[in-house]
């Protein structure tokens, strides 16, 4: 909250505040029964300090969003904190993976998604995970889980997948699904990140 203002009484008989120089209360306007009173109007102090304050709340209604929506993403606590911040930003994979993030409003447009494919321990999950993170930060809905997890409902959005994992040599990991909820709390697939070992 605002500290109380410091005023002065200037010689137009209003109070102004000490700092910015401005009135901090107003005569109501001529010919009204209020005449020759006065009302309290904010000066650029209070407008400043009132505008910081509705921005603290709104970034904290934010953090709480994605920190919740975190919690729901990941069966795993540890992949919260994998972000493209504790990688290698040499690698070309994790520039073709920031680059899906920062283009993510037309890959949603275009329901594109990744498959990574290669070795056990390459850090496939990792980079869907850093995806994740970063589409969370973003207020994006995102859910990331194992084959094993999946419920019915969820793997009939993906016949393509179950496809491949009955018709393909090389063993399925994860799946970082994307969603989008509307006011009828009903949900929209926009893309998957889906990861392979070789």
């Amino acid at each position: 909250m605002m500290n109380e203002i410091q005023t002065y009484l200037e010689e137009d008989g209003l109070l102004h505040c000490a700092v910015c120089k401005e009135p901090v209360e107003a005569f109501y306007p001529k010919g009204s029964l209020l005449e020759m009173k006065k009302h309290h109007r904010q000066c650029a102090c209070e407008r400043q300090a009132y505008a910081e304050e509705a921005q603290y709340f709104k970034e904290k209604e934010r953090r709480e969003l994605v920190v919740r929506n975190k919690k729901i993403c990941f069966e795993e606590k540890e992949m919260e904190g994998f972000t493209f911040q504790n990688v290698d930003r040499d690698s070309s994979a994790i520039r073709i993976a920031e680059e899906y993030v920062a283009n993510w409003q037309k890959m949603k447009q275009n329901h594109m998604g990744y498959l990574f494919w290669g070795p056990v321990g390459t850090g496939k999950s990792y980079l869907a995970a850093c995806i994740a993170n970063a589409l969370l930060e973003q207020e994006v809905t995102v859910k990331m889980t194992k084959l094993y997890t999946l419920d019915f409902m969820l793997m009939t959005f993906y016949p393509f997948l179950i496809y491949l994992l009955y018709s393909s040599s090389h063993s399925f990991v994860s799946i970082c699904t994307i969603f989008s909820r509307n006011i009828f709390s009903t949900f929209s697939v926009f893309a998957s990140i889906i990861t392979f070992n070789m």
